[in-house]
């Protein structure tokens, strides 16, 4: 029904579109798409009377809905009311700070929307129960937080020692078993610039020299 409306009002055939639409509203009454589309619709039709009701009655679904707020004011406006026109151009406003056309139209109808700023509109009771529910679970949170780095900061520094002592040691006894290996190595190797000479001892003949007797030949 929404792609219908669309391509009616697109079209120009704004009876037709004002047609489903109340038909729709009839069968949901509290549907904001509907009121606002149906205001919208009496709106270009220049029925200002019955497109300020339909806003009303979609600002009353959704309060904070910035371009029902700011097309009322067309339709006050449109119809000499320019003081309320103007409260509802500055509702736009504080319900979005950045909406343009409001700001122009209060600036066309003797607002200024330049010497204060709105800022952001003040949170519903809904908005504001759902803020004071996650400051209490951040709260929680951080509490909860701090409790379990007070219980694991002793474990941490068991595990830092227990990966740390371990590792000295390690180190500490390859620097020593190095120093070893590195004083057998010199003690055991032959010192450096004496000189070595062979072995000339004379060696004794394996054949024994041959016995003259003594009376000779």
């Amino acid at each position: 029904m929404a792609d219908d409306v669309r391509q009616l009002v697109g079209a120009g055939r704004y009876a037709e579109a004002k047609r489903l639409l109340l038909e729709a509203f009839r069968e949901d009454p509290g549907d904001y798409e509907t009121l606002f589309q149906l205001g919208f619709v009496c709106q270009t039709m220049k029925e200002y009377a019955a497109a300020e009701a339909y806003f009303r009655k979609a600002l009353a679904v959704q309060p904070r809905a910035h371009s029902a707020m700011h097309n009322l004011g067309l339709c006050l406006e449109a119809q000499g009311d320019t003081a309320n026109a103007r409260e509802c151009y500055a509702n736009a406003l504080k319900l979005k700070p950045d909406y343009a056309a409001a700001r122009d139209r209060l600036d066309a109808v003797g607002g200024s929307s330049t010497p204060t700023n709105p800022g952001p509109a003040r949170p519903t009771g809904r908005e504001r129960r759902a803020l004071k529910k996650r400051a209490r679970r951040e709260r929680y949170y951080r509490r909860m937080q701090r409790r379990l780095d007070r219980r694991l900061h002793p474990l941490r520094v068991a595990i830092k020692w227990i990966i740390f002592v371990p590792l000295f040691l390690l180190f500490v006894a390859f620097m020593v078993w190095g120093w070893q290996k590195m004083s057998q190595m010199r003690s055991t190797s032959p010192q450096q610039g004496a000189p070595s000479f062979p072995d000339v001892t004379p060696q004794k003949s394996a054949v024994s020299p041959i016995q003259q007797s003594p009376g000779g030949p």
